[in-house]
């Protein structure tokens, strides 16, 4: 469980590690998108991720976490993530806070 605090700096260091990546990971998941489903796995998400030359093995743990927490806030499963949404959590204005599921 994540209390404020912990979600706003967790929120931001996953914004500014994704920054620099965010369009290229869009292209790559819309290009392995073959159903137009706008769904991904977890694997698949992560192997985007080195696609694009991101390390996702290398984040840390709490990262991890919170990578994954974002991708199952409007995601049936971690087999089934909606990476739109997913990938909008990304966006520097995003806010939890502000969010229809909060």
């Amino acid at each position: 469980m994540y209390n404020g605090l912990a979600i706003t700096s967790l929120l931001g260091r996953v914004q500014s590690i994704f920054e620099n990546y965010y369009d290229d990971l869009e292209e790559e998941l819309k290009d392995q998108d073959y159903d137009d489903q706008n769904i991904t796995s977890q694997e698949d998400l992560f192997k985007s991720m080195k696609i694009v030359g991101m390390f996702p093995d290398s984040f840390e743990d709490d990262i991890k976490d919170f990578i994954l927490f974002l991708a199952m806030r409007h995601s049936k499963s971690l087999e089934e993530i909606n990476f739109k949404k997913f990938l909008n959590c990304l966006k520097e204005d995003y806010s939890l806070i502000d969010d229809e599921k909060s």
